[in-house]
């Protein structure tokens, strides 16, 4: 059994660094907005959000993103006096990579300063001791075949190469080498990758060199990190980055799956995981226990490192919105509003949530396999036939289990929907409702239910469930993970008064329907 993430739910890609002011740690965010949520501790064990890097559209315009476009594998830095963020915007309007830089990494960051002539995703900033800035980046050869790490010279103010790339290391021979990091430690430089794809095969592995353009010889321990084949319940470990205290100990951060089921699936996506580092007398690293990550809590300099916070609660009560909440792509501000009374409000547009515009969707990560969310929400429907609104058990716009009311001819209706690629399964609900008093998203190990409390009765009511597995990366395929949203489409308003997410809320009691998926 390994130990619980440091970031559950779906924060892949970490990057981490330390300052004066404490670590800081940030993750890829793919299609959603805002984009790289920022997290700091002052000692490794206690983390809380602090903000998203990309927080404004001039920073990150997801225009055209489709599943698991937008922000990729990011390195966060810090040298003479500013942060770094560089990274990769993929399938939107204007793709590549580009940076972005803080005084103060609890404030704004920059607009992006793009790096046009590194084609390529997961690039890398490296300061050698004479104060040369080096980018290091997974270069493509062919179509989408990522096989090798290039590096060039970079002007960090204006994003130009000062030479052409060259290529400074291939892997140990894995699959899709990427994610590199560059770090000089009492004189020698070392290089650390993901290799083996990010699927079951992933895996950490790092090379040596008496200089940061190399050669660079290949440890003979690689990989230094994974979980591959082993009997686990987390798999596909890599995407890593290391930090030194000012104690002098090291610890890594990188990415992993918890999964479930037989066929392993996952649904909450890449998670952030914490281990301890230690280093051989040949002088290279060990990651974690012996290359996997730890099975029990440890600590540091005396305390326990513990995950941030699984529950979420938002009434409404102030206009500005925890930072647990994201967008599908840039949201129209004119779609969502706070209201003072304790109230969010959404109004539907012309886009739909399974679409290529900007639909009315907000939502928040499942960081728990057994929760509950339960939400007090009163829908209101125009002149618009077809008009829709409701819950959503999210992977992604073409994968997706909807519990909604729609506008008819006749008034307001309930209806469940599941969308499976083109595989749309739709059922009515007879249920009146006006008799609802809250509605319930209920996630366990292997399904999802959803469903109802009823004015009249305390029981949860079942309306509609899916198997989990339809709703995992394994079939629905790429990067992110499940979020419990709200949404609205066409001529319609969605009022929510509270949206609480706990662990275990399960009570379960003889369903409304026995329909099962």
């Amino acid at each position: 059994m390994t130990h619980p993430p440091l970031l559950p739910g779906f924060y892949p890609d970490p990057s981490i660094c330390r300052t004066d002011a404490g670590y800081f740690l940030a993750t890829s965010s793919f299609e959603y907005f805002p984009g790289v949520p920022l997290f700091h501790s002052t000692n490794l064990t206690g983390w809380r959000q602090v903000g998203h890097i990309l927080d404004r559209p001039s920073q990150l315009d997801l225009t055209g993103a489709w599943i698991s476009g937008g922000i990729y594998a990011s390195t966060l830095r810090y040298h003479d006096g500013l942060y770094y963020l560089v990274t990769t915007v993929v399938g939107c309007e204007r793709s590549g990579n580009f940076l972005v830089t803080a005084a103060d990494p609890f404030g704004d960051w920059s607009d992006p300063v793009w790096i046009p002539e590194a084609i390529g995703i997961d690039p890398d900033l490296f300061w050698d001791a004479d104060g040369t800035c080096y980018l290091q980046w997974s270069r493509k050869e062919s179509g989408n075949s990522y096989i090798r790490i290039g590096q060039a010279r970079l002007n960090s103010e204006t994003g130009k190469l000062l030479e052409p790339p060259r290529d400074i290391w291939k892997g140990s021979g894995g699959l899709g080498p990427e994610g590199p990091h560059i770090y000089l430690i009492e004189g020698t430089y070392y290089l650390c990758i993901a290799e083996g794809g990010t699927e079951f095969g992933h895996m950490q592995t790092i090379a040596r060199s008496d200089s940061p353009t190399g050669p660079f010889e290949s440890c003979p321990r690689n990989p230094i990190l994974t979980h591959r084949s082993l009997h686990t319940d987390v798999h596909a470990v890599g995407h890593a980055d290391i930090v030194q205290t000012p104690a002098g100990d090291w610890y890594g951060v990188a990415h992993g799956i918890r999964t479930k089921g037989y066929h392993r699936f996952h649904v909450l996506g890449r998670e952030t995981y914490l281990y301890p580092v230690s280093w051989a007398d040949d002088g290279w690293p060990v990651f974690g226990e012996q290359g996997t990550l730890p099975s029990e809590a440890f600590p540091i300099e005396g305390k326990v490192v513990e995950g941030v916070k699984t529950d979420f609660n938002d009434t409404f009560s102030t206009s500005e919105y925890p930072l647990d909440w994201n967008w599908h792509r840039n949201p129209k501000p004119e779609n969502y509003r706070r209201q003072a009374d304790g109230a969010l409000m959404l109004k539907g547009s012309k886009d739909r949530i399974d679409g290529g515009g900007q639909a009315t969707w907000i939502g928040v990560r499942q960081r728990l396999h057994r929760c509950g969310l339960q939400a007090d929400l009163k829908i209101e429907a125009g002149y618009e036939t077809g008009a829709e609104a409701g819950l959503v058990v999210w992977q992604n716009l073409r994968h997706h289990f909807i519990l909604g009311i729609r506008k008819t001819d006749t008034g307001l209706s309930l209806f469940s929907r599941v969308q499976l690629e083109d595989l749309v399964v739709e059922e009515p609900i007879d249920l009146n409702p006006i008799t609802i008093s809250r509605w319930e998203i209920q996630a366990e190990d292997l399904r999802y239910r959803l469903g109802v409390r009823l004015k009249e009765k305390e029981d949860f009511v079942e309306l509609a469930s899916i198997q989990a597995k339809w709703l995992s990366t394994e079939v629905s395929g790429r990067f992110t993970g499940v979020y419990f949203a709200l949404f609205a489409q066409g001529n319609i308003q969605l009022q929510c008064r509270s949206f609480t997410i706990q662990a275990d809320q399960i009570n379960m009691a003889p369903g409304y329907s026995t329909r099962k998926r």
